[in-house]
């Protein structure tokens, strides 16, 4: 526990002292420069917001309170700091704070438009209320709320700043967020308050809480969500992101530590949920109600539901219901409890599945282990027939007890769960149990592979009457066992008898063996035994005899290495050129074969043939002529040489083109078997009929062009392949369809995907926008749009389509970049290189060299370093790269200090070879931290609005800039700030943009 929430503590806290740097003179904090000493000390150069700190101080906290709104909001939102320099509590007669600006109905009011940094300082914001009041919240959030406790940054864990006492009727006991408000929650503690309905500590109505760090203690809810509750996440992509901290000690009917319930959206990478209650459901965390959690990392542990009703329910660490989704990447669901105090039983005490119908749940990596329910299903417990369970690979799911007995997966109703990947198992710890419940249900194994070391008894399936268990086509493999020795078998005559009058066989040596071939108990070798287990292996000569007759041999056979290994003979295509061409099989060797009838010029199938040359024989000991076809085929759709248009396909979620791997309608039919049609690419939005048309290497009046309802555009065999001058005003559009007709048959079949163009209306606008930004928020599958609308929606291509991909929309709509930017792939570099700045034509890219001991110069710059890389990690893969002593490499920072080996290369370090300086740079890290946070993304806005000017010919300012060009297409815009933004939410990686 303590070590998920010190790493994510240390990452943030750096974003907190970064902020305090700029007030520190105003707050007197001497330690704040000197945590980043070996920063590039960016705070002088940044014209940051964070220019006002007031101080609340006892007598007149409600003054300064609405000074520090109102300075905010006149400044357009500006942030301001503000202090707590003694508890705040609200008089126990009128339990209101105070009155004006920053005030509602007695809570504490941050009003839309005004942002405020709220520094606990060790001390409560107390409301005080024992009783309910309508309007019992502590705190009213319209706008946005950064909370800390110390301004020195001191983790949460030695922190006493408390907001506590509220009381309400309705939501929200401590905070109550509206639609749009964000609260980021870097430390302090928000304990002690209550709610009669949702959100004890916290409650979201479609606004957002980011937690960092900090501690979600000691709340109650009535109903739901007993920590924090979040619902109704339409304006962000998730209404709650869990990085670190604490929901601990809740209680709730149901959820008692977080809810996310009534289409609400929830992500966690990190913290800890541990310790929460419930009588009835979920005592970790409740996802319901059309809603989705995505669990990368992080704690779910020791929570317990403990029933007092007969409400057949359960869920100790985690219940999924009503057509909602989990996914799970990573992290633990560990040592929760489902007890049961009722006549009915209990169920589910790691995951409940439960009133889910058309729930979705995805466990692709991480461990759920050592849950225990008192009744059913102690790892999991599938309550519906109707939700998609599946299982990947990555799952370590073992020693979940039910009743005392390792359960650690109960199904019911019939319900399916299928294994998606190959599930590995390499000891006798890490396995998977399974219970089937009462009655038909299905266990689907795609890939099941069981370590040497694990007894595969440890699979097992129990109470399975009725029901089927199959491999569906799948595999189990026992691996680093004893396979059985391949023999090849030879045998020879055509009768049930051998033949004696062949007196002498050669046969090949190939390294394997041979065995004699049928009734072979008539056969003896020269000592009288059967010939049935002598076995042929060795260069040689060698006598058989038949009858028991020893004195000649009946036959010898000989094994030579006077063979000849066979060409590739397969069918090969070629497209027509109006040439004669030639045909040559792979291994074809002309000094001991003959090729003949392998030339062909016009269209057509034909036969070639091989023949040996005398007295060679064919490695398996044959010596008959070989045949092998060939075609030569009309070309199918495609583009002109000097078009962009190229062939295109969808695999492992991201938009290839064809380039060397395959060759439309010659070796590409498994890409129309795999995605059920072909589709061609790299065509610019607003691109006309008539323009299309011309572009085709395919003659005009061969080409039929329908659009996206089927209906026919363009009938170039009708029209003799005129193209008509109305088609200059027509569009093609993602989804059309092209047919290319060859001797009046339909030949090819192809349909388009025009880049961005996701709506399918030829040209790219903020329709297109707001359809990826739905895709990128899990409102819309992206498996439920067209392929070539898949196709279309991945601008960025790094394997998912997020918040990026409608930046760069954005952008090409405001004139910042170009989409035909984007068609090509980008090809990473895995290794250090050299980076400079290009500037061509006005615009400036990151280019890329190769790195070698040789070609380094005095301030070059090594690039392609990954964020949070550290300075150990650095010098061995350098090392490993340069062939250069490891420890001869010494890491300064900004500050000429010298880097110790868990410290972060941040942009601005530097290393000395051969007396040159050589300066590093970490791809979006601006601020020489060497992570990548919000200050990176603040920094970044700047510069591209201008605000911040770069001199790239001075060092410091071309070592940032290169760090800032993420996305590499020219122009810095907002796309690039998006990315780092999508990276901090663990939605990119940043190894991609090298």
């Amino acid at each position: 526990m303590a070590k998920a929430i010190k790493r994510v503590g240390v990452i943030f806290l750096a974003v907190a002292i970064m902020c305090l740097m700029a007030i520190g003179v105003i707050l007197g904090v001497n330690g704040a420069k000197s945590e980043t000493a070996g920063s590039l000390n960016l705070n002088n150069e940044i014209e940051n917001n964070l220019q006002k700190t007031i101080d609340l101080t006892s007598g007149a906290q409600a003054t300064k309170w609405n000074e520090a709104v109102q300075s905010s909001m006149n400044n357009g939102g500006a942030n301001v700091n503000v202090v707590l320099q003694a508890d705040w509590l609200a008089p126990t007669d009128t339990h209101s704070f105070g009155t004006g600006v920053g005030f509602s109905e007695g809570r504490i009011l941050v009003p839309k438009g005004a942002t405020i940094s709220l520094f606990l300082n060790g001390h409560k914001i107390n409301r005080r209320l024992t009783t309910e009041l309508e309007k019992g919240q502590v705190i009213l959030l319209n706008g946005i709320l950064n909370l800390y406790d110390s301004v020195s940054g001191a983790p949460n864990k030695t922190t006493t700043g408390t907001i506590t006492g509220g009381c309400v009727n309705t939501f929200g006991g401590g905070i109550y967020l509206d639609t749009k408000a964000i609260l980021n929650m870097y430390g302090g503690i928000i304990a002690g308050n209550t709610a009669s309905y949702n959100g004890g500590g916290v409650y979201a109505n479609g606004g957002q809480v980011v937690l960092y760090d900090g501690i979600v203690k000691d709340n109650t809810a009535a109903a739901h969500g007993g920590g924090i509750y979040v619902c109704a996440s339409v304006d962000f992509e998730y209404g709650f992101i869990m990085y670190g901290g604490e929901i601990c000690n809740n209680y709730a009917s149901y959820g008692g530590g977080y809810a996310v319930y009534n289409a609400g959206t929830g992500i966690m990478y990190d913290g800890y949920i541990h310790n929460n209650t419930t009588i009835q459901n979920s005592a970790g965390v409740l996802v319901y109600g059309n809603s989705s959690l995505i669990m990368n990392g992080g704690v779910i542990s020791e929570n317990t539901v403990t029933y007092h009703n007969n409400s057949n329910k359960g869920g100790g660490g985690l219940m999924v219901g009503v057509s909602s989704k989990f996914i799970m990447n990573g992290g633990e669901i560990i040592n929760n409890k489902a007890l049961n105090e009722s006549t009915e039983s209990v169920r589910g005490a790691g995951i409940l599945v439960s009133g889910s119908t058309g729930s979705i749940v995805t466990l692709n990596k991480g461990v759920i282990s050592g849950n225990s329910s008192q009744n059913l299903g102690g790892g999991f417990y599938i309550d519906e027939s109707n939700c998609s369970f599946s299982i990947g690979g990555g799952m370590q799911i073992y020693g979940n007890t039910a009743n005392g007995v390792e359960n650690n997966l109960h199904l019911k109703n019939g319900q399916a769960v299928y294994v998606t990947e190959k599930l590995v198992s390499e000891n006798s710890s890490t396995h998977i149990g399974v219970t089937l419940g009462a009655g038909t249900g299905l266990f689907t194994l795609g890939y099941l592979s069981v370590g040497n070391s694990l007894n595969p008894s440890r699979f097992f399936f129990s109470d399975i009457a009725g029901k089927a268990v199959s491999l569906n086509n799948g595999e189990v493999q026992i691996t680093n066992g004893t396979k059985p020795t391949s023999v090849v078998t030879w045998k020879w005559g055509n009768g049930a008898n051998q033949s004696t009058t062949k007196s002498h066989v050669t046969l090949p040596y190939t390294g394997s063996n041979y065995a004699i071939g049928n009734n072979i108990n008539q056969i003896k070798k020269s000592n009288g035994d059967s010939a049935t287990e002598f076995k042929i292996a060795d260069v040689g000569t060698y006598a058989f005899y038949v009858d028991g007759t020893y004195l000649n041999p009946t036959f010898t056979i000989t094994i030579e290495k006077n063979v000849v290994e066979k060409p590739e003979i397969k069918n090969y295509v070629m497209f027509n050129t109006g040439r004669e061409q030639q045909v040559i099989p792979e291994w074809f060797d002309e000094q001991t074969m003959y090729i003949f009838n392998n030339k062909a010029t016009d269209i057509g199938e034909y036969t070639a043939l091989v023949r040996l040359k005398w007295g060679k024989t064919w490695e398996d000991g044959t010596n008959g002529d070989l045949n092998f076809k060939f075609q030569i085929i009309p070309r199918g759709i495609e583009g002109k040489e000097n078009s962009s248009y190229t062939h295109i396909y969808l695999e492992n979620g991201y938009r290839k083109s064809y380039e060397d791997k395959y060759e439309h309608l010659i070796n590409d039919k498994e890409v129309e078997t795999s995605q059920g049609k072909y589709v061609l690419g790299n065509i610019s939005a607003q691109t006309s009929v008539k323009a299309f048309i011309n572009n085709l290497r395919n003659e005009s009046n061969k080409i039929k062009l329908y659009d996206n309802n089927n209906t026919l555009v363009y009938d170039g065999i009708a029209s003799g392949g005129v193209v008509a001058d109305n088609l200059n005003n027509v569009f093609v559009a993602t989804g059309y369809k092209v047919e290319y007709y060859y001797n009046n048959n339909l030949y090819d079949t192809m349909y388009l995907s025009i880049l961005g163009d996701v709506v399918a209306d030829g040209v790219i606008n903020t329709l297109d926008v707001t359809l990826i930004n739905r895709l990128s928020r899990g409102e819309i599958a992206l498996s439920e749009l067209s392929l070539e609308q898949q196709l279309a929606a991945m601008v960025d291509n790094k394997g998912k389509v997020t918040s990026t991909d409608g930046k760069i929309l954005l952008n090409v709509i405001g004139g910042n970049t170009e989409v035909d930017n984007y068609f090509e792939n980008v090809a990473q570099e895995d290794k250090y290189q050299i980076l400079v700045l290009n500037n061509t034509n006005g615009k400036t890219y990151r280019q890329n060299m190769n790195l070698t001991t040789l070609n380094v110069y005095d301030n070059a710059i090594i690039g392609n370093i990954a964020p949070k890389t550290k300075a150990s990690e650095f010098k061995t893969k350098l090392a490993t790269q340069t062939s250069v002593n490891a420890s001869a490499i010494a890491i300064y920072k900004a500050n000429r200090a010298i880097a110790g080996d868990n410290d972060y290369i941040g942009t601005g370090y530097y290393i000395n070879y051969n007396g040159k300086t050589i300066y590093l740079s970490v791809l979006g890290d601006l601020t020489g931290d060497g992570e990548v946070n919000t200050m990176d993304v603040t920094y970044l806005n700047r510069i591209i609005s201008g605000n911040v000017k770069l001199n790239t010919n001075e060092i410091k300012d071309k070592l940032i800039m290169l760090s800032a060009i993420i996305q590499n297409k020219g122009n810095l815009t907002t796309a690039d700030s998006e990315t780092l933004l999508n990276y901090i939410g663990g939605n990119a990686d940043m190894t991609k943009y090298f």
